[in-house]
């Protein structure tokens, strides 16, 4: 409720001011869409976890020990084909070769985790994207540290997702 008032001579008008949060969602309008996501548009989860600690999807410091993250779509969709699927590791390190983990993807056609060879932090390209992506665009991601000697920091891992809807 807005208040005037004097100060000194001078006559003041308030304003109500109201700060809106709003959220911007994709929508799929017609069958057979090309779709492009990201990690903005997925919901990540802790999917399984064969360490001792306890892991939140914000924090990705891995000592000894392996886990596994699941991302998929925020709106309910289902694929078709998978066109592009691209996994960015960022690691405050700055390391150019991904040594000290193995990651893994699970092939949903093999039913198990594909160890994904030459990766480096930064902005890799996934040969094959289709069979690491389900019908519903889930992809699930393994890091396994249980070679290592040191703890490795993962700063953030963001998918990118191109496909076609049915």
């Amino acid at each position: 409720m807005p208040i005037d008032g004097t100060l000194n001579g001078k006559s003041v008008n308030t304003t109500q001011y109201n700060f809106h949060m709003i959220q911007l969602d994709y929508a799929i309008r017609e069958n057979s869409q090309k779709v492009s996501l990201t990690n903005n548009q997925m919901r990540g989860s802790v999917y399984d976890t064969g360490s001792e600690y306890n892991l939140s999807i914000e924090n990705y410091y891995l000592y000894s020990g392996w886990y596994a993250l699941s991302f998929a779509p925020a709106l309910p969709l289902e694929f078709a084909e998978v066109d592009s699927l691209t996994l960015d590791l960022t690691n405050t390190q700055h390391i150019q070769s991904v040594t000290e983990l193995e990651i893994s993807l699970w092939d949903y056609a093999k039913n198990d985790w594909q160890v994904q060879k030459n990766l480096t932090w930064g902005v890799n390209t996934i040969p094959n994207p289709q069979k690491y992506v389900n019908a519903t665009g889930e992809i699930r991601i393994k890091f396994d540290a249980t070679q290592s000697v040191d703890s490795v920091y993962i700063e953030n891992v963001k998918f990118a997702l191109t496909g076609t809807t049915r």
